[in-house]
């Protein structure tokens, strides 16, 4: 049976019913444009044109799958739109066919799904043609463009339309940087020692440090410490030091020789919102 969705529980964006507009170059502007032939559950005979002058638009590329929302001003309006190809395989120019509901495909399937306005499918069928596809860092979508075809839980009507993004250029994934200096202290009445190094960056986050120090003191015996510690990181102030000191977890304590650091260095990328990380291996001798 053909399903109705409650607005509230769809993906927030999308935009308010516009009369249609023409099609325009795909790198140079963002719009939907719907129509429904008679006979299609979603929207009959009826059309729907979104530009981002009354609506909003945002998307998620996972590397297969693109999702496109889109709502109104005042958020009575939802559209979705999801083209995929099979999974594992990249989005990229060309036609697909036999397209099948798009969050339940198999493997080598092809997917799609389009709905909004309170209505959906449960099985899905079409094809879609994708006539650009530009992605940045971390499945940023700069420019796209397809046309779709989609028929709902096996009716005769199409929903058909063309789906175009255009975004300025990613900005710069974040990198990050990170030593540990070779030489370092240990106090022979406490057994801590003291580590430093240094963390860099390319734009402006909190790094947080995190290592594990271990010592072979003697044939049976190591001394082994962790420790975190945050950093203020900015690209005009790089290399930041840090430095932190080291206690024995156990009953060894660290003394003057050689010992093992593994360090992490992580931040949040604040332009994609996903973890980096730097990882150092080192020694260090103990003065």
């Amino acid at each position: 049976m053909r399903k109705l969705l409650l607005m509230a529980g769809l993906v927030p964006l999308l935009l308010a019913a516009l009369p249609v507009a023409p099609a325009t170059a795909a790198t140079t502007t963002t719009f939907l444009n719907l129509a429904g032939q008679p006979g299609d559950f979603i929207l009959g005979g009826q059309q729907r044109a979104f530009t981002p002058d009354t609506a909003t638009f945002s998307e998620q590329y996972d590397g297969s799958l693109l999702s496109v929302f889109v709502h109104n001003a005042d958020f009575s309006e939802f559209w979705s739109v999801e083209l995929a190809a099979p999974p594992g395989s990249p989005l990229v120019p060309g036609t697909y066919t036999d397209a099948v509901r798009a969050a339940f495909r198999g493997a080598g399937q092809n997917g799609i799904d389009v709905n909004g306005d309170g209505r959906g499918c449960n099985q899905t069928s079409g094809s879609f043609t994708v006539n650009e596809a530009v992605y940045g860092p971390n499945n940023y979508v700069q420019t796209f463009d397809a046309t779709f075809t989609q028929f709902c839980d096996g009716g005769s009507g199409a929903l058909t339309g063309e789906i175009s993004i255009a975004n300025p250029p990613p900005p710069p994934a974040l990198t990050l940087g990170a030593t540990v200096a070779t030489d370092g202290t240990v106090d022979r009445i406490s057994g801590q020692a003291a580590l430093n190094g240094t963390v860099s960056c390319n734009e402006p986050v909190t790094v947080f440090v995190n290592a594990r120090v271990v010592e072979i003191v003697t044939k049976t015996a190591q001394a082994v410490s962790t420790f975190g510690l945050s950093v203020a990181c900015t690209p005009d102030a790089s290399p930041i030091p840090w430095s932190a000191t080291a206690m024995s977890n156990n009953t060894v304590p660290f003394g003057k020789g050689r010992a093992s650091v593994s360090l992490d260095a992580t931040a949040t990328d604040p332009n994609f919102h996903n973890n980096v990380t730097q990882h150092v291996d080192a020694v260090v001798r103990l003065h």
